[in-house]
């Protein structure tokens, strides 16, 4: 079975560098180097795509050290993940109608700082 935590630190990466790099976040690869959180195949194509590594023999068997190498994440990850992404999406959306209504606000101050300036000077 691939050593993760081996690999990982050969390369003197973090675990956040490491996860950054491979599209996951670092406690997931914390729990797999900790034989808490299966590899699955997904994740060792992507290991295979980023540091052209051989894995086809590690996929879809039990490893080493109670790890199980499985096709896909439990279904409730798979839920999990999409609420995540389309609440991601959401805060996206209100972050851009926020910085749009700021700009909006902003150019309607400058026009009426702009209009009391010009009746100050009128009223001379």
């Amino acid at each position: 079975m691939i050593d993760i935590r081996k690999f990982r630190k050969e390369r003197k990466l973090t675990q956040v560098v490491f996860g950054n790099m491979l599209g996951y976040t670092h406690s997931y690869i914390s729990n797999i180097e900790n034989g808490k959180g299966p590899i699955t195949d997904k994740f060792l194509d992507k290991l295979n795509e980023v540091f052209q590594v051989e894995v086809e023999e590690f996929k879809s068997y039990n490893g080493e050290n109670g790890v199980t190498v499985v096709e896909e994440p439990a279904p409730e990850y798979s839920q999990l993940k999409i609420e995540y992404e389309a609440l991601q999406r959401k805060y996206t959306r209100v972050l851009e109608e926020n910085n749009e209504l700021h700009a909006r606000l902003q150019a309607l101050m400058e026009r009426q700082a702009s209009a009391s300036k010009s009746g100050r000077k009128k009223s001379k």
